[in-house]
């Protein structure tokens, strides 16, 4: 299995809305994206409980069977539309993929 996973500090404020607000954004719309894309085989999206300065704000965690679907998921349109809002949402992110 392939893990990926990317964490995100969001901005205070971004797209006309807050940084609670927008995580939510984020973590709705996350679900809605695992609907349209067959690849991922288990996913989750969580807020941090512990917001504090440094701290990442939110992690996705997510399963692939190989990296091959892992790309494919990473190149599908929905999940490029996801990727596109993140950008305008955060300050900063990280990620790792990880076989296991």
């Amino acid at each position: 299995m392939i893990n990926h996973i990317v964490m995100w500090k969001l901005k205070d404020f971004a797209e006309g809305r807050t940084k609670d607000e927008n995580i939510d954004l984020l973590i709705n719309g996350y679900e809605e994206l695992k609907k349209h894309i067959p690849q991922i085989k288990d996913a989750y999206i969580k807020k941090n409980i512990e917001p504090k300065d440094g701290n990442f704000d939110t992690i996705l965690f997510t399963r692939f069977n190989n990296k091959e679907e892992m790309e494919s998921y990473l190149n599908h349109p929905e999940h490029k539309k996801y990727s596109a809002l993140c950008k305008k949402l955060r300050e900063d992110r990280a990620s790792v993929d990880f076989e296991d």
